[in-house]
């Protein structure tokens, strides 16, 4: 079992909630008095932590799985070659790729998989300086290459939902994104008033938030 699920962690939380609610994401998951709250779309799930009070004002966006039982997948992906060890404050495997960017899996009950007819699935987008690299990794926690992209990098889809981009980048980061199997002028008109900007290029949708960060939206 293997599903996407990165995590958004920010100061602007009502916001991200608003906007993952306005794509149709079902609330999941709350806990630490609903500071913690996973969506699920039927293909992915996306996890959103309030920031404290006294951090500086921002978002940041970290890589992140689901998974049935962390001691298994820590066992295969170790011998498949890529390294990855029990996270003592989290109870989740953590897998490190050779440049020293890591990432959480965390176990979890829902065997579920990808629902056929769900319209949105999450799609993260992880920017590497090695995207080649990057591909090495996801092929070995369980991620099954779809087809390549420009630049060295691949899409990969998880076996119960989601699907993670490498790319080549200047630096090393994430990227929240999503694919919708539906009209993106339409979807577009729900995230008006949610986002700051929703503009239209081509098969496209562009979203940005007023915390400056920008998500993009495919057919």
């Amino acid at each position: 079992m293997l599903r996407v699920r990165p995590l958004v962690h920010t100061n602007y939380f009502h916001e991200y909630v608003a906007l993952l609610t306005a794509l149709g994401m079902d609330c999941v998951q709350t806990q630490d008095d609903g500071g913690w709250q996973v969506f699920d779309s039927g293909n992915g799930k996306v996890a959103v932590r309030r920031a404290c009070a006294d951090s500086l004002p921002g978002t940041s966006m970290h890589l992140g799985f689901e998974l049935r039982d962390a001691e298994i997948f820590i066992q295969r992906t170790l011998a498949d070659g890529t390294t990855a060890e029990l996270a003592p404050d989290a109870g989740a495997a953590r897998v490190t790729a050779p440049d020293g960017f890591s990432f959480l899996a965390h176990p979890s009950n829902d065997l579920s998989l990808a629902h056929p007819q769900a319209r949105l699935a999450v799609a993260t987008v992880w920017r590497t300086l090695q995207p080649e690299m990057a591909n090495t990794v996801l092929a070995n926690i369980g991620a099954k290459h779809v087809r390549d992209s420009t630049g060295g990098g691949a899409v990969f889809r998880m076996k119960n939902g989601g699907l993670v981009t490498t790319a080549a980048g200047d630096l090393t980061g994430v990227e929240l994104g999503f694919t919708y199997n539906g009209g993106l002028a339409e979807l577009g008109k729900k995230l008006t008033g949610v986002a700051v900007t929703v503009g239209l290029d081509g098969d496209a949708l562009c979203v940005t938030m007023s915390d400056g960060v920008s998500l993009t939206i495919t057919s």
